[in-house]
């Protein structure tokens, strides 16, 4: 009856120190203006996408594809968190979505690294849904289909 008592403690006591399981999705680590974009409904889905990429081809790639684009904020939604990054990369890679009203919304991701709030890093795990969707996007391209062949 002590030990469960005690175990009780230290997890009441961890809880309130703040060692409680946070919160790992990506929105939990994005900019104000980029959490309300991502809580928006599908009834608000944005009008295009732009892809930035530094492929080497074209790198910029746009689509209007409502599919493609409501895939895309689906995949970024259940992407998480894994821990900070401490190094970055040349694979610069841009999500741009625009609203039927004009503005727009951007996540910039260096490799598998996602930049944050406060343009911090931070290293993802299941972002791969998104970068094989953007591959779809790219595709649509002649140029880009030409070069990869």
């Amino acid at each position: 009856m002590k030990r469960i008592k005690i175990a009780v403690l230290l997890v009441l006591l961890c809880v309130l120190a703040g060692c409680s399981p946070k919160d790992t999705s990506l929105r939990a680590y994005c900019t104000e203006s980029q959490q309300e974009f991502l809580d928006q409904s599908l009834e608000e889905l944005p009008v295009a996408l732009t892809y930035r990429h530094n492929d080497n081809i074209l790198g910029r790639y746009e689509t209007t594809d409502e599919e493609i684009i409501s895939e895309i904020l689906q995949a970024l939604r259940e992407t998480t968190i894994v821990s900070k990054a401490f190094s970055g990369s040349t694979d610069s890679r841009i999500l741009e979505f625009e609203t039927a009203d004009g503005d727009t919304c951007l996540f910039w991701f260096d490799e598998n690294r996602f930049h944050g709030a406060g343009g911090t890093s931070y290293v993802l795990s299941g972002d791969e849904e998104i970068w094989d969707l953007a591959r779809k996007i790219q595709e649509t391209y002649p140029e880009y289909r030409e070069a990869m062949e």
